[in-house]
């Protein structure tokens, strides 16, 4: 089942993030960019299981990437000052996302990748509450 699953999502993940700009409000396009990182974790979190799913990972990871760049120009929330957070914060899970491209995913490293994954998203979504 995962193997048609990774022929077929990486196209629909690229034409996916294009929908957001229809979105009325920044508040529903963040759901929306976020809401597919969520699902791009799930995936990935499937992955880790297969026997060679670097490629696969790195595809999604530069999705994510993608999406957290263009969360990053909205506004999102009511409070002011928590909107100004978020391009800093932004930066940090880009860059902690970012560190993430190329990395092997063998059964040895994919708690300690996963965590790492884990914490980048956390970076924005633990500091903004």
């Amino acid at each position: 089942m995962i193997a048609p699953m990774r022929r077929l999502l990486p196209a629909a993940l690229f034409l996916g993030l294009s929908c957001a700009a229809g979105v009325a409000d920044d508040a529903a396009k963040v759901r929306l960019l976020m809401g597919r990182n969520d699902r791009l974790k799930l995936e990935i979190q499937l992955l880790t299981a297969e026997k060679d799913p670097d490629r696969a990972i790195d595809e999604r990871i530069g999705v994510m990437i993608r999406a957290v760049k263009e969360a990053t120009a909205l506004r999102p929330l009511k409070d002011a000052a928590r909107n100004d957070l978020l391009p800093g914060l932004s930066v940090q899970a880009l860059a902690d996302l970012e560190s993430l491209r190329g990395l092997r995913w063998s059964p040895q490293t994919r708690e300690a990748n996963w965590n790492r994954l884990e914490a980048a998203c956390a970076t924005c979504h633990l500091r903004v509450r």
